[in-house]
């Protein structure tokens, strides 16, 4: 039974990513609490809004296509037909982040009033704006090697992405508070980038990607019926959270918004290795689909695995709702 854990692959994906989500929660948890107490209940309500900005531009720059790309690249064997489908959306990025950064910088003066930010912080837009094509390609790369299973380079880069942003967050809020806090969101992607960056010239060789640049868009229009399955309600769920969050400091306060923002930061944290395990394993082995897979075995293997972890962590985490909480906040 120990040997068919180990060969399995679902186990080793689930091992790794817990052991590194749990890292990165224990990150996490000093971030919140840093930002708790110099910051405040307004300054997590503040920096929750700008995060959705993050994070909402980062899937309209990619325009949804997070998992058609692994899809795709999970399905395809061919190195030159990758690498001319990498060249092919980087392209279509690129073209949506500038597109992007001309909203942004046209309608200024709105978004900071919706993030509830000072006009004195008018030199974060122009940042975000130039910021933007690299949450794209974080993507594109992300994507890449999560469809080729390289699921602890990516695991590793995240983690020390976490590392790095929280590190300089606790210094940046120090010395700047939260103006140092929106500098260091703005510059985590930019931080993710070079991390891929170095990884891909590694173990892939970058220049290969570069050299003899070939742009196919035929190849792009697979990603189609992921793009609107995933563009609008990925950009919505983030401009809701944002709604939701000036409405309650509307009808109370932004104090309030920030308790609300404390406690929707923990649940992010319930299924990170979840999500993790789908991307690197699920949607990569059912894109391949090889004459031997079958849907109801391979479905009914994957719940096995993932309960048998989900499950004790699931009432392992209510029983100690309350001290996480007071740990936290």
């Amino acid at each position: 039974m120990i040997r068919g854990l180990k060969k399995n692959i679902l186990v080793s994906i689930i091992g790794y990513s817990g052991f590194t989500g749990v890292l990165r929660v224990i990150i996490g948890v000093v971030s919140q609490k840093v930002i708790a107490v110099f910051l405040g209940a307004s300054g997590l309500a503040i920096l929750g809004s700008f995060r959705n900005l993050i994070e909402a531009l980062t899937s309209l720059s990619s325009v949804g296509s997070r998992n058609g790309i692994i899809s795709k690249t999970a399905s395809e064997s061919d190195k030159d037909a990758i690498r001319v489908f990498v060249n092919s959306t980087a392209s279509l990025f690129i073209c949506a982040s500038f597109f992007l950064g001309l909203i942004l910088l046209w309608n200024e003066k709105w978004i900071l009033e919706s993030l509830q930010l000072g006009l004195n912080q008018t030199k974060i837009i122009p940042l975000i704006a130039v910021i933007i094509p690299f949450m794209a390609l974080n993507v594109l790369m992300e994507a890449t090697l999560s469809g080729l299973k390289a699921y602890k380079p990516v695991a590793n880069v995240q983690l020390l992405t976490a590392f790095i942003t929280t590190t300089f967050m606790v210094v940046l809020i120090y010395f700047f508070g939260l103006y140092g806090a929106l500098m260091t969101l703005v510059c985590r992607p930019l931080f993710s980038f070079l991390f891929y960056v170095v990884y891909f010239q590694k173990s892939y060789s970058l220049i290969s990607y570069l050299k003899g640049y070939k742009l196919d868009f035929s190849k792009v229009k697979d990603l189609l019926p992921y793009i609107s399955m995933t563009l609008i309600s990925a950009g919505f769920v983030q401009i809701i959270e944002i709604w939701l969050r000036d409405l309650i400091s509307t009808q109370l306060d932004l104090d309030a918004a920030g308790f609300w923002t404390a406690m929707n930061n923990i649940s992010t944290h319930y299924f990170t290795f979840i999500t993790f395990a789908f991307t690197l394993y699920v949607l990569p082995r059912f894109s391949e689909a090889p004459l031997s897979f079958k849907l109801t075995s391979e479905s009914k293997s994957i719940l096995k695995t993932l309960l048998s972890f989900v499950t004790p962590a699931m009432f392992v985490l209510y029983i100690f709702r309350t001290s996480i909480v007071q740990l936290l906040y």
